[in-house]
């Protein structure tokens, strides 16, 4: 016989012994950052290896801030033929120029990768800016970039995000706070460098986009989650994060 004991209105993160998550099939990472690094880096996903720190992303109460290529954490999840990425997050960058892009969690570098990309938006200076989901494919043996954009008015402001890679499908990408999406189709199979590279939280691995992103809530799992899987994490961080004060 189990008992569960449910408080509502409290967060045990500092704590917690064990997590259900509302999605279990395919889960590899659940962060919820913030408090402190050893809390943040914490990956909450059943049996889940927890992440490393490079640098030193700043800790606020409910989230952190990293900047690419210097101040980030590091996974040891590696990208899969198909994906789910979910992310609570906010810009830090004004994207005067492509050095303040950021990729808020991502494997790309040479030869490829997959993840979010926050960027500028034609010649408009920041908060307006793309968020943008992006995976590779094979093209007769190259790497051929599938990318889907949806323009942001305010990407300063707190945003719940999510993108799939679906191999031979395509990527789409999902403003989850403001009903927006975009998809870009691919009948070809992905291509992922051998051996895979493992996702960073805060950084690519590629030395070009250095902007800085606050980071409250990230999700990752190894298959494509149906709508009613998106939504139904979405809301079960959207209460988590509200009793941080982040509304998304």
């Amino acid at each position: 016989m189990t008992t569960l004991i449910r408080c509502r209105p409290a967060d045990f993160a500092a704590n917690a012994l064990g997590f259900l998550p509302p999605v279990a099939a395919g889960l590899l990472g659940w962060w919820y950052f913030g408090g402190t690094l050893a809390q943040s880096i914490r990956n909450l996903a059943p049996g889940g290896v927890d992440a490393t720190v490079v640098g030193a992303p700043a800790v606020s109460a409910g989230y952190i801030s990293c900047v690419g290529n210097s101040a980030y954490l590091n996974t040891s999840i590696a990208e899969p033929p198909e994906a789910t990425i979910l992310v609570g997050m906010r810009s830090m960058a004004t994207f005067a120029t492509s050095a303040n892009e950021t990729m808020p969690v991502s494997s790309y570098g040479p030869s490829g990768g997959l993840g979010f990309w926050l960027a500028k938006s034609g010649a408009s200076v920041g908060p307006i800016g793309v968020l943008r989901a992006h995976a590779f494919v094979d093209n007769a043996g190259a790497y051929l970039q599938v990318a889907a954009s949806v323009t942001e008015t305010n990407l300063s402001t707190w945003k719940f995000a999510s993108l799939t890679v679906d191999d031979g499908v395509g990527v789409n990408v999902y403003d989850q706070t403001d009903n927006l999406t975009a998809g870009a189709t691919s009948a070809l199979a992905r291509k992922i460098l051998v051996p895979p590279r493992t996702f960073r939280i805060g950084s690519s691995h590629n030395s070009t986009f250095a902007g800085g992103v606050d980071l409250a809530f990230v999700a990752i799992y190894n298959r494509v989650l149906t709508p009613t899987e998106r939504a139904s994490v979405y809301a079960a961080a959207k209460v988590t994060l509200a009793r941080r004060s982040i509304v998304v």
